[in-house]
């Protein structure tokens, strides 16, 4: 059976990606095969079809890990799911395309309330806020959370599960746009980085004029100099936990700093956390899915794009142009 989506023939810049057919794996045991109906664009999918990324999928490959639509066809050790159900899945490349086969323990169902945009939108940013948040940081009710570009999509979803597990969410931004998104998804406070001329210090005091002495967590998908700042505003035995570097540098610290200020450091993979308890994530997500109000996972779609605009898509991504999340959408 062949998939037709975005293919990549070798990695390099993402422009060059093209319609294409491939043939799709068998379905195992263990698999589902999914018709797609949406898929959003992250980050990551730029950096894998550029050969960027952490891994590299042999090519040929159809890109895009995230996508929402009907399960086709069960292997036959595949219990929890089956043919007719509504899902998200989380593949290592795939998604942009008009059916995809998939390990079922990355899949989770969607409320029958939920789009497929919505669910395609929703499905890595609450997975990778639940591992993040719940998994390494184990944040507990009460706590303050800074979360770096809380404006993009991950952001987002932690902001909002910040708000589900009882937590005070403290949005970092970089514009009013950004900073007007973040209040409406749930954000306590906004800190603008645009108006802090030295962020180095200047975090530290803005946190303070809003009467805070610091946070217990830092979120950050942003690193170089977000990474740097939101060390100096963690409390002792606070916890920084690393989910991605959208700003382009990979900080670097001394290791004595984590000593005297008495802090974590934590690495919040998502892929590995798929890799060796894939269902209990999606269990996870199934649960927070069920418990975000239905109109707040929407809210997070702020554009669509059919597939073959991607381009257009993904220059906005690279602008960092994005509020919230972008969907493909594969059927009108």
């Amino acid at each position: 059976m062949n998939a037709c989506g975005l293919l990549v023939k070798a990695f390099g810049d993402w422009r060059n990606v093209e319609m294409g057919n491939i043939e799709l794996s068998p379905v195992g045991p263990c698999d589902i095969l999914v018709d797609v109906e949406a898929a959003s664009l992250n980050f990551p999918d730029l950096l894998l079809i550029e050969g960027k990324y952490q891994t590299r999928p042999q090519v040929p490959f159809i890109a895009g890990r995230d996508a929402a639509g009907v399960v086709r066809e069960c292997g036959a050790e595949v219990t929890r799911l089956s043919a007719g159900d509504r899902v998200a899945v989380q593949t290592p490349h795939g998604a942009f395309a008009d059916r995809v086969v998939v390990a079922a323990n990355r899949a989770a169902r969607l409320p029958n309330a939920l789009s497929f945009a919505g669910g395609a939108a929703s499905g890595t940013i609450f997975a990778t806020a639940h591992v993040a948040l719940d998994i390494r940081a184990r944040l507990q009710p009460g706590e303050h959370v800074l979360v770096t570009g809380a404006a993009g999509g991950v952001g987002t979803a932690l902001l909002q599960l910040c708000r589900l597990r009882g937590a005070i969410p403290i949005a970092l931004v970089s514009s009013e746009q950004k900073a007007a998104f973040a209040r409406r998804h749930g954000a306590e406070v906004v800190i603008r980085s645009d108006l802090i001329d030295d962020l180095r210090d200047g975090l530290r005091l803005a946190l303070s004029d809003e009467g805070f002495d610091g946070v217990d967590v830092v979120a950050d998908v942003v690193g170089g100099d977000v990474f740097d700042a939101s060390l100096r505003v963690l409390r002792p035995e606070g916890r920084l936990v690393v989910i991605g570097f959208t700003s382009g540098r990979i900080p670097e610290m001394r290791a004595n700093y984590v000593l005297l200020k008495n802090i974590a450091i934590l690495g919040s993979p998502l892929e590995h956390y798929l890799e060796i308890s894939g269902a209990g994530v999606m269990q996870a997500l199934e649960q927070i899915l069920l418990e975000i109000p239905t109109a707040d996972l929407e809210a997070i779609v702020t554009a669509r794009f059919s597939l073959s605009e991607f381009e257009q898509a993904a220059e906005q991504v690279i602008a960092r142009k994005v509020l919230g999340k972008e969907v493909l959408t594969l059927k009108e």
